[in-house]
């Protein structure tokens, strides 16, 4: 039913995804008037978590290929960014309860001790929300997994690398670390600053800071092997080139963000929402509400009314999908609202899959996978990083019986592949069952699976007119930190660098 809303509100936050959604509980929280839209019926674009029904629907929102069964959701009202989009019901029988699947569109990871989580207990945002560890990472290696150390103990009692690298890796990490080493006590296997251990002076670092981040772990006497870890399993680099272009300052950052993440929570750098990716999204969405915020779906923007003020253009308001003119003062949105002053970078790949049984046989309930570019030995994916997710039920991602598998790449541009499919094919023909092939007898069978990918903006956050503002919302991010650092300049560009962004809880 469309129904009229106030005719006057301080800021309009169009999309609730993840940037959009915390901008909007912060700006609510420093006492804006926030009227936060979605043109979807579904919150968490395009973080969105869905059932079997669901994630059928988002993949055939813009025309994929269907396979099995019909579903009865109203494809119009989802989002529009998907583009070659597939899915197969290979066994429904076997899928049990499939409205009590949480499957996700994507499959960022939180650190234990990066920008959302500590957001999230300062803000007081966190009792909305519910993590479990990711409990391990895997690097996929001469046709199998190779566990990566999450932890001193760790280093010292995998089998996949020599006495000799231990030393080295372990020598490499405390000299990285610094004083930001782990001192807390009871920070399991966190990384404690040993005194007799050199630590990277600030004159080596400062000059290798514009230096290849390879160059600097050469420098360190690291294997071959041992840089392949860090780069693309610690530094989550997503392709050769992004690997060899990165400069030991940012490489840096990503490593010491890990080592100061591990052991606060548990042996595990990375934490993961339960329910899925969309919780967090929502988790802000009830911050904002609380704090008086008003929330429509199905509602978008059809205009934005600018005026002259003092030879420069400013919002004065906006007429929404319904034809209803608000007055506001400012405007937030991504690109799949208003035309950003950026274009299409490339494309994350998207592949998810229902399993009979577990890809990695692990204790732990949700599991990362790597496969390092190359890895899967076909040549194929020029050089990208594929990233994978497996949860089980206690993730609450399954039901009973079930696991589920994601698998993302980011690409260049969409022409990577003639299909999604085709991009993920020597992982899936490696490791996984489809249909009735006796020789792959043994290895987890594919139930249903669900494949499509999305633009990748190079937004950055701009403020294009006054009071006009564009969010990092489509990227290809590993982390939520881009989107919580979009959503904080954004913030003090609307409140002022005075105001605090999502202030201390008091307790």
């Amino acid at each position: 039913m469309d129904e009229s809303i106030d005719s006057y509100f301080d800021v309009v936050v169009c999309g609730t995804g993840p940037a959009e959604s915390i901008l909007a509980g912060a700006l609510a929280r420093a006492g804006k008037k926030v009227l936060h839209i979605d043109k979807h019926e579904l919150y968490g674009t395009p973080f969105t978590t869905v059932d079997v029904h669901g994630m059928c629907a988002l993949v055939d929102s813009n025309g994929g290929g269907r396979e099995g069964m019909e579903n009865g959701i109203n494809e119009c009202s989802l989002p529009s960014t998907i583009r070659r989009g597939r899915w197969t019901i290979h066994a429904e029988d076997r899928l049990g309860a499939q409205r009590r699947y949480n499957l996700d569109r994507m499959i960022p990871f939180s650190y234990c001790d990066g920008g959302l989580v500590n957001t999230l207990l300062k803000g007081g945002v966190g009792n909305y929300l519910e993590f479990q560890l990711i409990s391990s990472l895997h690097l996929y290696s001469g046709d199998a997994f190779e566990t990566v150390p999450s932890s001193k103990s760790d280093v010292f009692q995998t089998k996949t690398i020599s006495m000799l690298e231990k030393r080295k890796l372990m020598k490499f990490m405390h000299a990285c670390m610094g004083d930001e080493g782990s001192d807390e006590v009871g920070a399991e296997g966190g990384f404690v600053p040993q005194k007799n251990i050199e630590k990277v002076s600030t004159e080596e670092e400062q000059r290798y800071s514009d230096e290849p981040f390879l160059s600097f772990l050469s420098f360190f006497k690291l294997t071959e092997k041992l840089q392949r870890i860090v780069m693309f399993a610690i530094c989550f680099a997503t392709s050769e080139a992004e690997a060899s272009q990165m400069k030991t300052k940012e490489g840096l950052r990503r490593l010491r963000r890990y080592f100061a993440s591990m052991g606060k929570y548990g042996n595990s750098s990375f934490l993961w929402p339960l329910y899925g990716a969309g919780e967090v999204a929502q988790a802000f969405c009830r911050l904002c509400a609380v704090f008086g915020g008003t929330y429509v779906l199905r509602r978008s923007i059809k205009e934005v009314v600018m005026e002259e003020d003092d030879g420069k253009k400013r919002v004065k308001s906006i007429i929404d999908s319904n034809g209803q003119s608000i007055e506001v003062k400012a405007v937030v949105a991504g690109p799949e609202y208003l035309s950003p002053p950026v274009q299409e970078k490339g494309a994350l790949l998207r592949w998810t899959g229902i399993l009979d049984s577990p890809v990695v046989n692990t204790d732990g309930h949700t599991v990362a996978l790597i496969f390092p570019p190359g890895s899967t030995g076909d040549g194929r994916g020029k050089g990208q990083t594929i990233r994978g997710l497996q949860m089980d039920k206690a993730s609450v991602a399954a039901v009973e019986g079930t696991y589920v598998l994601h698998l993302e790449a980011y690409a260049d541009h969409f022409g990577e592949a003639n299909s999604v499919d085709e991009y993920f094919q020597p992982v899936i023909s490696r490791l996984l069952r489809v249909g009735d092939s006796e020789e792959k007898e043994g290895k987890p069978s594919v139930l249903a699976s669900f494949s499509f990918c999305q633009p990748v903006y190079d937004t950055q956050p701009v403020q294009v007119e006054r009071g006009l503002f564009f969010l990092h919302s489509f990227g290809a991010d590993l982390t939520f930190e881009p989107y919580l650092a979009s959503a904080e300049e954004v913030f003090h560009s609307i409140c002022g660098g005075e105001v605090e962004f999502l202030e201390k809880v008091l307790r």
